[in-house]
């Protein structure tokens, strides 16, 4: 974890600002919160194979990623513990 807490920045991903410097050298994160699902439009792209990908490149060694799930319409579950078995990662669903 981050000195002081439970992440490293508080910068917003999704934020140009958060963009991988010139020099190549993402920033890491100790811990990735997504809390995007509960509306009746989820936006699947945040769930796919590529979407993991971004968040693991991102991940500092022995991070922690988590979804909060919360659509009453579609099971997402299933979904995040496919990823996680395809990305080779632990998940607790």
């Amino acid at each position: 974890m981050g000195e002081g807490g439970a992440y490293r920045s508080g910068r917003d991903l999704s934020s140009p600002a958060c963009e991988a410097p010139a020099n190549g050298n993402a920033p890491l994160f100790d811990l990735l919160i997504l809390d995007a699902f509960s509306s009746d439009a989820i936006p699947l792209h945040l769930v796919a194979r590529e979407g993991m990908a971004v968040y693991l490149y991102r991940l500092a060694p022995g991070g922690l990623i988590m979804f909060y799930l919360s659509n009453r319409h579609i099971n997402l579950r299933p979904v995040l513990a496919d990823l996680a078995a395809e990305a080779g990662i632990a998940a607790y669903v």
